[in-house]
């Protein structure tokens, strides 16, 4: 309480709180105890950004008085001056007060996780985090089918976005997960635990039937073609079979992709070239429809005998004539 002097200024006790908390309303609170009529009372204050210059207060009774005033989201201290004027312009100014101010609210998640993974693939755990003063740390607890848990940080992608991903394998059925935040006061905010449903990995799509020469002659490669489209978008890999040999796993390509390869045959005959396809999980397609291949048929006459001996002794002699022979 401030006391009276000789001049009858006015006297009044503080009983505004001592602490506020970030972004709630502050009220200042003050009882006049003189029997001059109090003409008014002010407040100046800061906090952060936010201030107020001879702010009024208002009274029902002459004696009790109040103001409210929302306090910054910062973490600084709030100060403020009261100064209480009665009707014959006598006042007092009390002294200049501190008051702690401290962070109360949680941080505030929005879920962006997709509700849906697929087995086989990497899925990200996405979110959006929100707090009044800084967010410290995102963490995600997921558990898979046999409930082990896992508890891990989420990546601050940029701004208030959070990630995390994982592997999901082939045999998993289902994820459950909870997102938690912290923020620099260690109010801490969790949502409830949800459900990821899992897709099955399917096999590639049947590649196209094979493309490109249906004759020749042997020692000379020709182009062959395909394609095919992997239901979950994975990569895929082609083996080729060429009535002959059979390639090994050629790849990755994109799904949809044309995938070009070359081939030539050391024999003559009739042949059958046909293609599958696996994606990145092992999983395969069938065979595509075969594109029948002929190479020359062997000549009989003994003449053509020996060109066709001379033919595959020296295959880059003679080109005009292995072409009038269609050789």
């Amino acid at each position: 309480m401030f006391p009276a002097t000789a001049a009858a200024v006015p006297v009044f006790t503080d009983n505004s709180p001592t602490k506020g908390t970030t972004g709630d309303p502050f009220t200042f609170n003050i009882t006049t105890s003189n029997t001059i009529q109090i003409s008014s009372v002010n407040v100046t204050w800061i906090h952060g950004t936010l201030n107020g210059t001879n702010v009024s207060f208002t009274s029902k009774d002459n004696k009790t008085w109040s103001r409210t005033i929302t306090l910054d989201n910062n973490l600084s201290n709030m100060t403020y001056t009261i100064t209480v004027t009665d009707i014959s312009h006598n006042k007092t100014k009390g002294p200049k007060k501190t008051v702690p101010v401290t962070d109360n609210d949680k941080p505030g998640i929005i879920d962006h996780t997709p509700t849906v993974a697929h087995a086989g693939h990497l899925f990200t755990f996405n979110t959006t985090v929100t707090d009044n003063i800084h967010v410290s740390e995102v963490r995600v607890e997921y558990w898979f089918d046999d409930y082990v848990h896992f508890n891990t940080k989420m990546i601050n992608t940029g701004g208030n976005l959070w990630q995390k991903t994982i592997d999901v394998n082939l045999t998993v059925i289902s994820i459950q997960y909870t997102i938690s935040a912290v923020d620099s006061s260690r109010n801490w905010m969790n949502n409830s635990a949800k459900v990821v449903t899992i897709a099955p990995d399917h096999p590639p799509n049947t590649p196209d039937q094979p493309t490109g020469p249906a004759s020749g002659i042997i020692y000379t490669e020709y182009t062959y073609r395909t394609s095919t489209t992997d239901p979950d978008g994975d990569q895929v890999y082609y083996k080729w079979s060429w009535g002959e040999n059979i390639s090994g796993w050629l790849g990755p390509f994109t799904s949809g992709e044309i995938m070009y390869v070359e081939h030539s045959w050391n024999v003559k005959g009739s042949y059958e070239i046909k293609v599958k396809a696996k994606d990145a999980h092992g999983l395969e397609s069938d065979w595509s429809d075969p594109l029948p291949i002929k190479m020359p048929y062997t000549f009989n006459r003994p003449i053509f005998q020996f060109l066709e001996l001379l033919f595959q002794r020296f295959p880059h002699v003679f080109p005009i004539l292995k072409q009038l022979l269609g050789y």
